[in-house]
């Protein structure tokens, strides 16, 4: 595997869904969409359709610093690209094939 998108969420609401879209487009065939619930209460985890490329972790609330090394150690990647829930990758930002 080379890249996995790491995205943190506590309660992402309507913009997470997009986010994690958006990561997923610019998967390649070797990369993977690690978000991490830091104890979300809204839904908006729940609500997102699965896909072969996105793994969701769940930890109960500990913060942004802990979701992300809980996130760090379980990415398959050789690289880790952060990602914000909010975030909007677009069209062909990235491409992790380094």
């Amino acid at each position: 595997m080379r890249c996995s998108w790491l995205i943190p969420v506590r309660d992402g609401g309507s913009w997470l869904a997009e986010s994690v879209l958006s990561a997923l487009a610019e998967c390649g065939n070797e990369d993977e969409v690690v978000l991490v619930n830091d104890g979300s209460v809204d839904g908006a985890v729940e609500a997102l359709t699965p896909h072969p490329k996105l793994r969701i972790l769940h930890q109960r609330k500990q913060g942004l610093v802990a979701a992300l090394e809980h996130g760090r150690r379980e990415c398959r990647g050789h690289y880790i690209a952060r990602l914000d829930a909010d975030d909007d990758l677009g069209p062909v930002t990235v491409y992790c094939g380094f």
